[in-house]
């Protein structure tokens, strides 16, 4: 029988992939991921793979071989992936290797302090809509020194950069305070999965470690009969 071929079934093919999904933790100050504005220590792993077929002791067993694509995510981000089925955006996730790139293996972003940086983009707003209050306040000064009383169309003109300046006003404050809560509570949510992810693994571990040390006592334990 052909190696290559396992009963009709190449053994190889272009459409033949595994995906592969695993858990790390790291230690110290814990790693940036993008689409995520806290460190992560609990990081999911997906590959996709290239695929092998066989077969054996009457079943069919599929292997991952070479590695097509390797995404990093953090447990809240692999939980809105599989539960957003549908969604045109998609998640965020972090590329850690490409095969088509493989010279850019494992290159990291910089951490970015987002609330920082919504207080650096709020303050830039804040300056301009003053700079734009200045310059209207100082065109109403200049009209008000000139004896020349104002015409109609000349009153009608400044209303309307007083209504403008009012209404760019309130929708800027307004939509910067909806942003900066959604972030917060998006920080918030990324943090308490990033906890409970921790609590699991841990509790895991000491669940493993206290029945390694039960079976210990039971072996330990056990009578040993003697044949005769």
């Amino acid at each position: 029988m052909d190696e290559e071929v396992i009963e009709g079934m190449p053994k190889k093919h272009p459409t033949y992939g595994c995906v592969v999904v695993t858990k790390s933790q790291i230690g110290g100050g814990g790693q940036a991921l993008n689409g995520s504005s806290v460190l992560h220590n609990n990081i999911m792993h997906l590959q996709i793979c290239e695929g092998e077929y066989s077969r054996s002791m009457g079943a069919d067993w599929w292997s991952p071989r070479k590695t097509i694509v390797d995404i990093e995510l953090s447990p809240v981000q692999f939980a809105e992936m599989i539960t957003s089925v549908g969604n045109g955006c998609g998640t965020p996730c972090t590329i850690k290797y490409r095969a088509d790139k493989p010279e850019e293996e494992d290159m990291r972003v910089p951490h970015i302090n987002k609330f920082e940086e919504h207080t650096k983009e709020f303050r830039q707003d804040i300056a301009k809509t003053t700079d734009k209050a200045k310059l209207l306040l100082k065109q109403m000064e200049d009209r008000l020194k000139e004896k020349k009383p104002m015409g109609i169309r000349e009153q009608q003109e400044l209303l309307d950069n007083l209504r403008c300046f009012h209404n760019e006003l309130g929708s800027n404050l307004t939509y910067a305070s909806r942003v900066f809560d959604e972030q917060v509570e998006r920080t918030k949510t990324e943090a308490k999965g990033e906890i409970e992810a921790f609590f699991d693994s841990r509790i895991r571990d000491l669940g493993m470690q206290a029945l390694g040390k039960q079976l210990e006592v039971e072996t330990t334990e056990t009578p040993v009969i003697a044949l005769e």
